[in-house]
């Protein structure tokens, strides 16, 4: 099963519910930007995948395990009572993460994204 660890500095956590929710929303949301979120355009400029029928979001199923290393440290210029923000933090490393990830197993680099399988294997051949 795959595992996700997400460790983020979040200044001071007031509530460890909402905060553990965002960073797990957040890693989702950058997989679904490393895998399979990708906007389709024909060559006049128009979408081909304009609904959600034909645009892949990452959904329950295809979500794996996220552990959460909280890093509080003591930052008193910051929110109320010292907080940071972790709502879209988690997004930022996530894709780098995974490419980072195909490119040890397939020994090259995938330069764009989504990361489909075909752009992986073009990128391994």
């Amino acid at each position: 099963m795959a595992k996700v660890i997400a460790a983020h500095d979040v200044g001071r956590t007031i509530n460890p519910t909402l905060a553990e929710g965002q960073i797990e929303g957040a890693v989702h949301m950058g997989l679904g930007q490393a895998l399979s979120e990708g906007t389709q355009l024909d060559a006049e400029g128009r979408h081909r995948n304009a609904h959600l029928t034909d645009y892949k979001l990452v959904t329950a199923s295809d979500a794996p395990r996220i552990d959460i290393a909280w890093i509080e440290t003591d930052t008193p210029n910051a929110g109320p009572k010292g907080s940071k923000g972790v709502g879209e933090p988690p997004c930022v490393p996530t894709a780098g993460a995974v490419a980072n990830a195909i490119a040890k197993v397939i020994g090259a680099r995938v330069h764009r994204l989504p990361m489909t399988p075909e752009r992986v294997w073009e990128a391994g051949a």
